[in-house]
């Protein structure tokens, strides 16, 4: 009988959904422009600050590209945020969209949105 059990127990941690990682769970909603800069590697951080399109913003080096960070402070407010840029920024301006913060050179390149898409992690959106 204990080795049923045991044989059971062994099937069931086998056959047991695994758990999302962390990355994949994770969100930025709520973190500030200098935390998801650090997270994701920037180097020579520097705060611009928020407005009311989004909670935090900054400017900073990520490998070797200058990018801004913008977080949000939840879903409704980055989403009014997506939604004024492919509105307001010129046609081709790339950014990474993340859970809760986003990547976007100043000139818009496509380039150093990738390379946020991957950090963040994220995916590309455009105008």
């Amino acid at each position: 009988m204990k080795k049923l059990i045991i044989s059971l127990v062994a099937a069931l941690v086998l056959l047991a959904p695994t758990a999302p990682s962390a990355a994949a769970t994770h969100t930025h909603y709520g973190e500030s422009a200098r935390e998801v800069a650090a997270e994701i590697g920037c180097k020579r951080f520097d705060r611009n600050g928020g407005g009311a399109l989004n909670k935090d913003s900054g400017v900073c080096w990520l490998k070797g590209k200058r990018v801004n960070v913008i977080t949000f402070r939840g879903h409704r407010q980055q989403r009014d945020w997506n939604d004024g840029a492919k509105a307001a920024l010129p046609s081709g301006h790339w950014w990474a969209n993340g859970k809760g913060a986003l990547v976007t050179a100043r000139n818009g390149n496509k380039a150093a949105a990738k390379i946020g898409a991957k950090l963040l992690p994220g995916v590309l959106r455009h105008a």
